[in-house]
């Protein structure tokens, strides 16, 4: 960035000095600590807020928060280097994250309209222009028809390919890339209420240590700009003030909206030193890693020079960063513990998933990332678990176990909610004794669902999911939850309609339908076949209720013989059933079910 903006005078004067720069590989880098915020112009192209992410994982937590796809324009920078000798026409990992984190946060990717622009930048000419120069072209051009191929039906993927020389301003590519991004830039025009609070605003009585509002405060303040200002233009307006980087905007469901007015202090001061490791120097204080607990002590060291330690807690209980381990109101301030899901380095040890032949019940879900242009933000997982332990606690059931890839709770039922290797898919893993906590089951699938979906349309809603079963053979058999073998619910569905059960090619057999679905309480079966749907799918509380009223009724009448002629199932057979301590009706039921799937393989059916 630095070599971008320098005119040619400054260019100039600089250039003995970048002419006595280090070799490439002796180059000394200095870290960016999570975001630098600043506004720059550009020769010839003007005048734009940079925000220039860190590359380094430890960082992509933070970075869907500042992360504005709309009406943006992205460089990605790769270095050349690192792809020279192996590129095939695959884009690696690497050079997938970025289009894919970009493509993540697009609200509304349908539209055509300002779709982000992404210019791939590759660096390191200086390592490879007098030797392979005109190979090193060849990929890049390569790199970037590909990611166009793949991306650009959610990216505007620029069409001209850029090799520089990052140390050197006056690099033959420099301005063209400036002319480039002076091409793409887009002009609007600010409202007139945004241009009033962005002169003002650094005139506001500010707390340095903490320079956050709540909408109250904020709106109590604009007021005095505009009186009439009505909320839902000031939230139009401050969105708009959120893009062009004058501020932050963070919607909170959960109680008042929040404004950053310093974007700098909560990046360098607040994240800088949270999730630094020992790479970044600036900060003599920083939060020790590879431990799971951190006490209110530790955080004071590393803050109390730039935070209010107290308000800064709360708000990063807000953004889902942090959360009290111990929430015994007994326990003193100084001695409570905090969790940060995002510094644990410990993965789940094996033993957490043994096989336990105690455990009869089997149930799971996987939401996984559609295709090869989606990603999970790498900010859900955390904020997932930290809003999971929070439901646990408060339902007295906190969870015994936490890992940099799960979380596990262990009361009547067994629940591991567990990110698999390559962070593609979430599983949620279920087990119980008996079939009496099937309700329980389905509860957690679906509690935990829904917060994955929250959670990702704050963190990620450009991301195409989809969701599909586990094996509930797997699940029993693995302790590897990555191991576990999967359905897409249209195969199920398949499969019910025939009265078949789930055959899986790979090795763990059929499996019956309601092994895979929770019988009595999943109503995917009854929504998709509506009445031609089997009776055992009926929902739990109404098969009660019904059974009991007709237990009864036909107790008084002393003949279930109508109800079980109807269904085809011999008196016999029913008479075998009385004096016996389960429901009659219930057992009548059950026998029609087979009856069903019987008549169903065979090619048909009648009542």
């Amino acid at each position: 960035m630095n070599a971008l903006r320098r005119g040619f005078l400054e260019a100039y004067f600089t250039r003995r000095s970048e002419e006595k720069a280090p070799p490439p590989d002796k180059t000394t880098h200095i870290p960016t600590p999570g975001i630098d915020v600043n506004i720059v112009n550009i020769p010839k192209a003007g005048k734009y807020r940079v925000l220039d992410f860190a590359g380094q994982p430890e960082y992509y937590v933070t970075h869907n928060m500042f992360l504005r796809a709309d009406d943006s324009v992205f460089l990605v920078v790769f270095k050349i280097i690192d792809v020279i000798d192996d590129f095939d026409g695959t884009l690696n990992e690497e050079l997938l994250t970025w289009p894919r984190f970009i493509k993540s946060r697009i609200s509304d990717y349908h539209s055509s309209e300002n779709r982000p622009i992404v210019i791939l930048v590759a660096s390191g000419a200086d390592m490879v222009e007098k030797r392979r120069g005109n190979h090193a072209i060849k990929v890049v051009e390569d790199i970037r028809t590909r990611t166009k191929e793949i991306f650009g039906k959610y990216l505007d993927i620029v069409d001209e390919t850029f090799l520089l020389n990052c140390h050197d301003s006056r690099h033959k590519d420099m301005d063209r890339l400036r002319k480039c991004l002076s091409d793409y830039k887009r002009e609007e025009q600010i409202p007139k209420l945004c241009a009033k609070i962005s002169d003002i605003k650094n005139k506001w009585q500010i707390n340095e240590k903490f320079p956050i509002w709540y909408w109250p405060a904020y709106v109590e303040q604009v007021k005095k700009i505009d009186p009439f200002v009505e909320d839902e233009f000031l939230k139009t307006a401050t969105s708009y003030l959120e893009n062009i980087g004058e501020l932050l905007f963070i919607k909170n469901s959960k109680g008042d909206d929040i404004i950053v007015l310093n974007i700098q202090w909560l990046c360098s001061r607040v994240f800088g030193p949270m999730l630094a490791t020992e790479i970044f120097f600036q900060y003599s204080k920083k939060l020790r890693k590879n431990q799971k607990f951190y006490s209110r002590r530790e955080i004071d060291e590393v803050f109390s020079d730039f935070a209010d330690t107290e308000l800064l807690l709360n708000l990063l209980k807000i953004f889902e960063l942090i959360f009290e381990a111990d929430h015994s109101p007994s326990v003193s301030v100084d001695h409570t513990l905090y969790i940060a899901p995002a510094l644990l380095v410990e993965n789940m040890p094996e033993s957490q998933w043994r096989m336990d032949p105690s455990k009869q019940i089997y149930f799971g879900r996987r939401i996984q990332c559609r295709d090869e242009t989606d990603s999970f933000s790498p900010g859900l997982f955390p904020r997932l678990q930290a809003r999971l332990y929070n439901h646990f606690r408060d339902q007295s059931q906190t969870p015994i176990g936490i890992w940099k890839n799960g979380i596990k709770v262990c009361r009547v039922v067994e629940c591991l909610v567990y990110m698999t290797r390559g962070w593609r898919a979430i599983h949620i893993c279920v087990r119980a004794q008996n079939e009496e906590n099937i309700g329980d089951c389905h509860n957690l699938l679906k509690m935990v669902s829904e917060q994955i979906n929250d959670v990702l349309e704050i963190c990620s809603p450009g991301s195409d999911i989809e969701s599909h079963v586990l094996s509930a053979n797997s699940l029993r058999i693995h302790i590897d939850p990555d191991k576990t073998k999967f359905f897409s619910v249209q195969k199920i569905l398949e499969a019910e309609m025939k009265g078949l059960n789930v055959y899986d090619e790979e090795g763990v057999g059929e499996e019956p339908t309601t092994d895979l679905l929770c019988a009595g309480y999943d109503t995917t079966p009854l929504r998709a076949q509506g009445y031609e749907c089997d009776v055992k799918w009926i929902n739990h509380e109404t098969l009660e209720n019904f059974s009991m009223i007709m237990d009864i009724k036909r107790e008084m009448a002393g003949d279930y013989g109508t109800m079980a002629d109807l269904m085809g199932i011999p008196p016999l057979k029913v008479r075998g059933w009385e004096g016996k301590s389960m429901s009659i009706t219930k057992q009548i039921l059950s026998e029609w079910s087979k009856r069903w799937a019987k008549q169903k393989r065979s090619g048909g059916f009648t009542i």
